[in-house]
């Protein structure tokens, strides 16, 4: 009998993210619908909730759903109200 190997262990960020899945309670859905409309109708929308709640699920949810990618803003402790939202960003 032949011995399997065990399959590697995925480590990278990607295959972390991939095997979770975004569930669509009711309130998740309506949260979900809020941000996709801001997002069609270029409205900023900030998302605020503890580590892990699953914010990045939630967004990486609806930009599937719609058809568009990530676009990551790099803040740091000098970032400022002003600073974020006065700087030339592209929205889809």
């Amino acid at each position: 009998r032949k011995q399997e190997k065990p399959s590697p262990k995925r480590t990278d960020s990607t295959s972390r993210t991939a095997r979770r899945e975004f569930i669509k309670t009711p309130a998740a859905g309506k949260v979900a619908a809020e941000v996709a409309r801001d997002l069609l109708t270029k409205t900023p929308c900030l998302l605020l909730g503890d580590q892990g709640v699953g914010k990045n699920m939630l967004i990486d949810y609806v930009l599937d759903q719609l058809g568009y990618e990530k676009e990551y803003l790099q803040l740091h402790r000098d970032s400022s109200i002003a600073t974020v939202t006065t700087s030339p960003h592209r929205f889809a």
